[in-house]
């Protein structure tokens, strides 16, 4: 357990330095909305994702890095916990889309275990109605993903949808 938790510690502290580095980037570019800094399999669940909205006629989804930072932290905590969950210590999404200062007026999470690839864990939350209701939101905007592995070799996904202001 001490190597999830130093884990949980490394996201938190790598997500601090991505808002301070987004902070000043917003100034100058939009590459804060490239897929830059994302995992190879968090890029293919974001490809796979924008690929479901585009055969529907809905606009792409945009990485934003605070979204991904929640992400991230949520999966460590679920691997972390070895528990599939929408809450954290009895929080849920909106406290902790509140405590980031991410500046929201839609939001939404998706969440799965699992040791499948991510293509199979994409299909599996569209044969899900809510699952699929966050995916085709017309409302959403910016995407977060985030996986981490518990020590049994389970995959934790997480998908944090947003809209800001």
């Amino acid at each position: 357990m001490k190597t999830i938790s130093f884990r949980i510690i490394i996201v938190s502290i790598s997500c601090l330095f991505a808002s301070l580095i987004q902070a000043g980037e917003k100034a100058t570019s939009p590459s804060h909305q490239s897929i830059s800094g994302l995992t190879a399999e968090e890029a293919e669940i974001l490809k796979l994702t924008n690929g479901k909205r585009k055969k529907r006629g809905l606009t792409l989804l945009k990485v934003n890095r605070q979204l991904v930072c929640l992400a991230r932290k949520q999966s460590a905590n679920m691997a972390q916990n070895r528990q599939l969950s929408h809450t954290v210590n009895g929080k849920g999404l909106a406290y902790r889309i509140e405590k980031s200062g991410y500046p929201y007026r839609h939001v939404g999470e998706n969440v799965a275990r699992s040791k499948r690839p991510p293509p199979q864990v994409v299909r599996l939350w569209m044969k899900s109605q809510g699952h699929r209701v966050n995916i085709l939101n017309p409302n959403f905007r910016e995407i977060g993903i985030g996986i981490a592995t518990a020590e049994n070799g389970d995959k934790y996904f997480t998908q944090v949808y947003g809209t800001q202001k």
